[in-house]
Parts: C-alpha cells; structure tokens; sequence
C-alpha cells in the first residue's frame, strides 16, 4: 500500500489517503507516483498530492495532518518549535541548538525535566535548557 499526503497552498498536510500499489505501476512494471496522483485526483479532487512512507525511508516523516511539507529539502516535519531551532532534514526532525543536558538520578526521580526556554536562548545563546519541575 502506497500513501499520498493533501497538501493546503501552504504545503500543510490536510490527510492522508492510501492507493493500492498496483495503481502505481506503469506499462512497463515500473512504480511511478505520477501514476497515484492521477487517481486522487479523478477519485478525491486536485492537490497537491505528495507521496509520503510509513517506515520513514524517503522524506523524513510519515506525513500526518497538520505536518508541513517543506520543499526545498523534501521532507515532511512537525511545524517549527522555536524560532532557534534548525531542521535535521536527514530525518525531518527539529533540533535545538544546544544539547539537551542529562538529568541526574535525582532530578529524574522528582519528576523534573529540561524545558527549552527560548527567551533564555536569545538573551545568551549559551543558555536555554530550563530544568522544572512539571505541574
């Protein structure tokens, strides 16, 4: 079974629709998307339709309503958490600038945790990772 994300106009992922895999193959026994996308659009209505991967080999993330679609690196990610953050686009995930710190035993055992502080980062980018205790 092939997957295919509905984009907006601003490439965020509206759903998800499967298609047989058969509907993919061309003349020839070659898999062609072009082929998917044809069908949604006679079956489901106009795009854009992009294709997206369950076991996450090809664009970074399975596409899930309210993913974007990014284009310019082809690949389907959560939306930007902080401004700060930059997308590892080898796998379509959001990564601070600075390395979460590890909790100690205690810390963990109370319950606390590292938030990201996005305020502190821009004060003094060497700060950002907030340690609290969660309500």
């Amino acid at each position: 079974m092939a997957y295919f994300a509905r984009l907006d106009e601003n490439n965020v992922v509206l759903h998800v629709t499967p298609v047989n895999d058969e509907t993919l193959i061309d003349e020839n026994g070659n898999e062609d998307d072009n082929l998917g996308v044809k069908h949604l659009e006679k079956t489901i209505g106009p795009g854009p339709w992009m294709r997206t991967y369950k076991d996450r080999s090809k664009r970074g993330n399975y596409a899930s309503p309210g993913f974007l679609y990014y284009p310019a690196f082809d690949v389907f990610a959560s939306a930007q958490p902080h401004i700060s953050w930059l997308l590892d686009i080898s796998c379509g995930v959001w990564k601070a600038p600075l390395p979460q710190p590890s909790l100690t035993e205690e810390e963990y055992l109370s319950g606390k945790q590292y938030i990201w502080n996005e305020e502190a980062y821009q004060a003094d980018n060497t700060q950002g990772w907030v340690l609290e205790t969660p309500e």
